[in-house]
């Protein structure tokens, strides 16, 4: 997976990424996490995500995190 931000990710970091997540829900008060990059673009995700845009959830927390810089 190459990600807008120039950086790529590999099927065994990606299967880590999920193996981490799938932890973190797990200790975590939580129901849902989103992994994205910078730009917004989606990493991975864990939970009930068919309820969500994913797309969309990246785009505006992209954009949170760019009006905070």
């Amino acid at each position: 997976m190459r990600l807008r931000s120039g950086i790529s990710i590999d099927s065994s970091q990606h299967k880590k990424f999920e193996e981490i997540l799938e932890t973190l829900l797990q200790k975590a008060p939580a129901k849902f996490i989103l992994l994205t990059d910078v730009s917004g673009q989606v990493v991975s995700a864990c939970g009930p995500s068919s309820q969500f845009d994913l797309i969309a959830l990246g785009s505006v927390m992209a954009g949170g995190l760019s009006a905070a810089q």
